[in-house]
């Protein structure tokens, strides 16, 4: 069985794996996420952090990892929470990794689902750890800030390993964005890259995706990288910034 995505999920960046991820101040974190998935230490690990510091990077990379092993990983983005009930957690104990992401998503259901969601999480954690199956998570915010009314599924949270991402120096966000452009094919000169971070240098999901698009209207118009032409197929988001 080689399906890493449960209903109609796929990789939201495919290209996204260890080779390619930049840890600099979160070398411990990336270090002991790979003693996690070799089972060599605790099996559920907690990444929080804002948006951009390499969370969703991490867990799918992880489950090509997993992949790669012949290993059956599963990847839930919370991000598309409106696609997802809590039954989707139903028989996640029976593969190799679980990978959860942004669970702070739950928060924002009416408290009947919150609830509903609480408690599925709450039964996934004790099957995971029974069968001896890695669990990752993701938020915007520390287990204690996510705001969840189940105490005991904040203490399970707080078993494994918790680690706060860092952001990313800037120069480090150019070359991500440039890696991410070669493996579509693309040139992204520094200049380029320099004015696509002067818009969301806090947001490099969205850069990403951007990076997509400009790769297909590039494919389409036979164009080049270059400041106008971003200006021209971006210009509804950039324009007045």
């Amino acid at each position: 069985m080689s399906a890493q995505l449960p209903l109609a999920f796929r990789w939201q960046v495919p290209s996204q794996s260890f080779s390619n991820y930049i840890a600099k101040s979160n070398q411990t974190v990336y270090q002991t996420l790979l003693q996690v998935l070799d089972k060599k230490e605790e099996l559920s690990m907690y990444l929080w952090g804002e948006s951009g510091t390499g969370k969703s990077h991490l867990l799918q990379a992880a489950s090509q990892y997993a992949s790669a092993r012949n290993q059956i990983p599963v990847y839930l983005p919370f991000s598309q929470l409106q696609h997802i009930s809590p039954d989707a957690l139903d028989g996640l104990e029976t593969v190799d990794l679980v990978c959860l992401d942004d669970i702070q998503q739950i928060t924002s259901s009416s408290p009947a689902m919150l609830l509903e969601w609480e408690q599925a999480l709450f039964g996934l954690f004790n099957r995971l750890h029974e069968n001896q199956v890695p669990l990752l998570i993701t938020a915007n915010t520390q287990v204690q800030s996510l705001g969840l009314n189940l105490e005991d599924l904040v203490s399970r949270l707080s078993w494994g390993y918790s680690f706060k991402l860092e952001p990313l120096p800037e120069n480090c966000k150019r070359i991500i964005l440039q890696k991410y452009a070669t493996s579509l094919g693309l040139s992204l000169p520094d200049k380029v890259a320099d004015y696509l971070l002067s818009h969301h240098p806090e947001n490099l999901k969205q850069l990403i995706i951007y990076l997509d698009k400009l790769n297909y209207a590039s494919l389409a118009k036979k164009r080049r990288l270059s400041i106008p032409f971003i200006r021209e197929v971006l210009n509804d988001r950039f324009s007045g910034e």
